[in-house]
């Protein structure tokens, strides 16, 4: 496994012996800068969706730009991965799951379309019911279209992969109910073979007992070939590289080409449904949905049902009620984790439920590591003497006043503070300045204080 930046360490915990005091104090410290989440929690990458012991650095996962309140695809540049003892904050309901450590942070918004702030979970498990904050579950995508699937192309992809099986060498089947409700559907389907160019080698009506007639087309050519190639006998997608392609507007074609073959709407039309009995299947239906700006949720059969059906609901609300959520503290005992991106966020699912969240990770642990060192610092400027006072901490920067003729020992007193406080696998470095005020420090080229008196102008009285 791997610490906070990137080297590999084995925690002792994998091979049940006890951590020795010093590991002990390391993770302690650590993971109250670092802001985590069970290992029951998955991540969206263009791998698919990975659980914490498959995601590794380089992987491309799905970020959530705050700013500008789009989705984009970033690497992922390290997984922090740490054992935790106490307490988590669980939060479930219809639409979200998640168990986090207190101080994990999300994208909150306090109106339904309003910007996006950062909260930690500690704030949310105290809010009223009434609050008025929303998680938000997704958002558009930026990309742009893939030249080489025309919208009929994905669209009759949809339809095959729902509706449609492998036959000889060279063909394939896809078949519809042909119920009064269906009918739309045949003749769109109709129109999309007729659009991809394939041949239709036979067309046929074929009813089973009470069941509904379903409607044939037996097709050979190049769409044929192509399904053939990307998909195996039981329709699983072999390499899913061509679909994190798309655009969210070429997903959005084939998600329908999906809900026409083997999807229906609720009676309000709001929320779209989507069965099938292998988990593959639905989990496919699940990332199309992802990458057309879409929320979803699976219901998963419960082993006493007679129906075996896995059912994915794409629906039209991209938020949530934080209110609503069932939010307690639990004790946890595992492992925790947390993968670092450029947006300091990502799409997370658990148990089946997805939503996104953050992950500000560098900057918590470097603000952390600078409350311990101030610490030192003070106590130091107490033993040395020093007339020193803190005022100031923003993040990893920290602001002392001095007196002038102590400045230079100061100096020293606070790198070496903010260098050797902590002691990590790779070495923490620091950089000071000193300056007649706060306000120069916007002022990069700002020479240092003591280095601007030219003693050449003195040295003959000297």
């Amino acid at each position: 496994m791997k610490n906070l930046f990137g080297r590999i360490r084995v925690f002792k915990e994998t091979t049940k012996s006890k951590f020795t005091r010093n590991e002990a104090m390391y993770y302690a410290e650590l993971r109250q800068a670092v802001n985590c989440v069970d290992t029951e929690t998955e991540i969206f990458t263009k791998r698919g969706w990975l659980h914490y012991d498959e995601v590794h650095e380089g992987d491309i996962a799905l970020t959530y730009n705050g700013d500008k309140d789009v989705m984009e695809w970033q690497p992922i540049m390290e997984v922090v991965r740490m054992p935790y003892v106490g307490n988590m904050i669980s939060m479930e309901g219809d639409t979200h799951s998640s168990l986090s450590t207190p101080n994990h942070r999300w994208f909150v918004r306090d109106n339904s379309s309003g910007p996006c702030v950062t909260r930690d979970s500690e704030f949310i498990l105290d809010m009223s019911k009434k609050g008025s904050y929303r998680f938000p579950l997704c958002a558009n995508i930026m990309s742009e279209d893939n030249s080489d699937f025309s919208d009929e192309w994905l669209e009759l992809f949809g339809v095959f992969i729902t509706d449609g099986f492998h036959e000889s060498l060279h063909q394939i089947g896809i078949c519809q109910s042909s119920s009064c409700r269906k009918k739309g559907n045949i003749e769109r389907i109709q129109y999309l073979i007729e659009k991809v160019g394939d041949e239709i080698v036979r067309e046929r009506n074929h009813s089973w007992g009470k069941y509904d007639a379903c409607h044939y087309w037996t097709l050979r050519g190049e769409f044929t070939e192509w399904c053939k190639v990307v998909t195996n006998q039981k329709k699983r997608i072999m390499d899913m590289s061509w679909v994190y392609s798309l655009s969210q507007r070429q997903a959005n074609k084939l998600l329908d080409g999906i809900i026409l073959g083997d999807g229906f709407k609720s009676r309000n039309c709001k929320t779209t449904y989507i069965g099938n009995i292998h988990k593959y299947m639905v989990d496919f239906y699940s990332e199309v949905a992802i990458l057309s700006g879409k929320s979803y949720g699976i219901s998963i059969p419960s082993k006493d049902s007679k129906n075996r059906d896995y059912v994915i609901s794409i629906k039209s609300r991209r938020n949530v009620y934080c209110g609503l959520l069932k939010r307690r503290k639990v004790h946890y005992n595992g492992i925790v984790w947390c993968p670092r991106v450029e947006n300091q966020s990502f799409l997370m699912r658990r148990n089946g439920k997805v939503c996104i969240t953050r992950n500000t990770i560098i900057q918590g642990t470097g603000a952390d590591i600078v409350k311990l060192a101030t610490i030192a610092m003070c106590r130091k400027f107490k033993e040395l003497n020093l007339d020193a006072h803190f005022l100031l901490q923003v993040h990893d920067e920290v602001l002392i006043e001095v007196r002038e003729d102590q400045m230079m020992e100061c100096e020293r007193v606070v790198i070496d503070c903010m260098e050797n406080t902590v002691k990590l696998d790779v070495p923490l470095i620091a950089d000071g300045k000193i300056l007649a005020n706060w306000g120069e420090m916007k002022n990069d080229d700002m020479v240092s204080y003591p280095y601007r008196f030219n003693y050449g102008l003195v040295m003959g009285v000297l």
